[in-house]
């Protein structure tokens, strides 16, 4: 339940946005001792206090003698009749006092504090024509009365109604009762004299996913791995070697390059052309089960990858097509950006964009990446009954990918491997020796790696940052994650659901006040990685 809670008219004061401020204010406490009349509370470092004889200790939120302010009175003098106080004393000097200018006067009823029942009044008053609320309540637990005035702008009420909780939640019958320059929690069992700290946040650091990498070199091509990652290699020359590296406890992290993918038919009309001659002739039959790229470009591409793979299961074996080892994991693909490159596409690719994608791996994780390629069109186009069933070829594809929720923690080192890959240069001449007409290809697509990876920095440094948030939301909602920040230190937190709904009841018990909910108005912290995980 995520949400900042400071009702006014039916008090249940929870301390969350209010009481660990804004993003980067300082939240230490300092005692304010009261030798006066024996007791000692809390409240913000830095905040004006002092004793003065008619109304108790008063504590200024901005500025000495104006309002807000808070005032602690205490009386040792027995309960009494708190009611018949508020009903034939305090609520008649008010109304003589205010007179019109009194416009509201509430109910007599019990407010909660910081998890203290505290009965009380509050009222409502013109100054000037600012409408200013007093808040009178008792804490009783304490053989006596302890008396808080909260004095506020009705449209400003956090800061005074933090600095009551604080007061509430510090609060001590006795001048010493703290021994330490920094405050702890005070009881909430009627005076208990248990001095222990704060209730200990267990907060874990994160592990990183991937702590470190090598470099892989089989003679053929090098490249950046993370330790203990699988690498999967087919093709014989550097116009068709495919390459994937993935995490064999979780497939769904990888990163691949496939230097060629086909055929790729050009629409549903060619594929029931071979579809004719499937029974005749293997390569016919071949043909008719082939993906077809209605458009040539990397969208079409990627959302057709699940074919691709599927394909490749069904004729594995068959050196002309793309091994489906080498084929990343990318079903139900939605495209959700498209970034242009800026870049000359080689003579015969017709679209080189870097594509944005969500989608699901085979085994139905959800994951996210970014994939680019080279859709190409060779030679001319050959018709048979109006239909034209030439095929198409995929070059140069290379991409990075993980479970939702990874890639922000993983796509520095993911993009940093996938961009480190770099042909052998006795490879690429003895490809383009044996090429024949695809050593023109194999010359561009060589001499082209540096300025395709400077597009792949450049388009993800560019991104739509929105999908990075929406994807951690979405993983947090799926594990059962509420995701919170320190306010001082800025720091990311990964909580269990229900967490928060406990800790923001009294964040003053626990030994880090700090912590905040992430929120509409704070989601730019989802673009950071998470720092420490809280268990119970």
């Amino acid at each position: 339940m995520k949400r900042m809670m400071c009702a006014i008219l039916m008090l249940v004061l929870v301390l969350c946005g209010a009481a660990a401020g804004a993003e980067g204010e300082d939240t230490r406490l300092q005692l304010m001792k009261c030798p006066e009349q024996d007791f000692v509370t809390a409240c913000r470092e830095g905040l004006p206090w002092a004793w003065m004889d008619d109304t108790g200790l008063n504590l200024w939120l901005d500025g000495e003698g104006s309002i807000p302010y808070l005032l602690i009175y205490r009386n040792r003098g027995g309960g009494g009749d708190v009611e018949g106080y508020f009903r034939d004393v305090f609520t008649p000097e008010m109304q003589a006092d205010y007179g019109d200018r009194l416009i509201e006067v509430g109910a007599f009823q019990t407010y909660t504090v910081q998890g203290v029942d505290m009965p009380g009044v509050q009222y409502t008053y013109l100054v000037g024509d600012v409408p200013v609320v007093l808040l009178r309540v008792f804490d009783t637990r304490f053989g006596g009365n302890v008396c808080y005035t909260a004095k506020y702008r009705q449209d400003d009420p956090e800061a005074t109604l933090e600095a009551l909780a604080i007061a509430v939640n510090f609060y001590r019958d006795s001048a010493d009762g703290y021994d330490e320059a920094s405050p702890e929690p005070a009881p909430t069992d009627g005076g208990s004299d248990d001095t222990s700290a704060g209730a200990a946040i267990h907060a874990a650091p994160v592990q990183p996913i991937v702590s470190e990498t090598y470099t892989y070199d089989d003679g053929r091509f090098s490249m950046e791995v993370p330790v203990g990652w699988k690498i999967v290699t087919t093709g014989t020359s550097a116009a068709d070697l495919s390459v994937r590296a993935y995490d064999p406890d979780c497939p769904e992290r990888t990163y691949f390059r496939a230097g060629k993918a086909q055929p790729f038919l050009r629409s549903q009309a060619a594929k029931d052309w071979y579809g004719q001659y499937a029974g005749l002739d293997f390569m016919y039959a071949a043909f008719a089960d082939a993906p077809a790229l209605e458009e040539l470009t990397v969208a079409c591409y990627v959302q057709h990858l699940a074919d691709l793979r599927e394909y490749g299961k069904k004729y594995a074996g068959n050196s002309q097509f793309l091994d489906y080892n080498a084929c990343p994991e990318v079903y139900d693909a939605r495209v959700l950006e498209v970034k242009p490159s800026g870049l000359a596409c080689m003579p015969t690719c017709y679209d080189n964009s870097l594509v944005r994608v969500v989608f699901n791996s085979e085994r139905g994780v959800a994951c996210e990446g970014w994939i680019t390629a080279q859709p190409t069109r060779i030679g001319t186009s050959l018709y048979m009954n109006g239909v034209d069933i030439s095929p198409d070829i995929v070059y140069d594809a290379m991409g990075f990918m993980a479970p939702e929720g990874e890639l922000i923690e993983l796509e520095d080192v993911l993009n940093r491997c996938v961009t480190s890959f770099r042909y052998n240069e006795e490879f690429v001449r003895q490809s383009i020796r044996a090429a024949g007409e695809e050593a023109e290809i194999i010359r561009q697509m060589n001499e082209n790696l540096q300025a395709a990876y400077d597009r792949c920095n450049d388009a993800w440094s560019s991104r739509e940052t929105t999908y990075d948030i929406l994807s951690q939301q979405r993983s947090d909602a799926t594990l059962g994650y509420d995701r919170l920040y320190d306010s001082v230190t800025g720091e990311v937190y990964r909580a269990e659901t229900g967490f928060w709904d406990e800790y923001s009841l009294n964040p003053y018990a626990y030994d880090n006040p700090n912590l905040q909910i992430i929120d509409d108005a704070t989601q730019d912290y989802y673009l950071k990685g998470v720092d420490y995980t809280i268990t119970r």
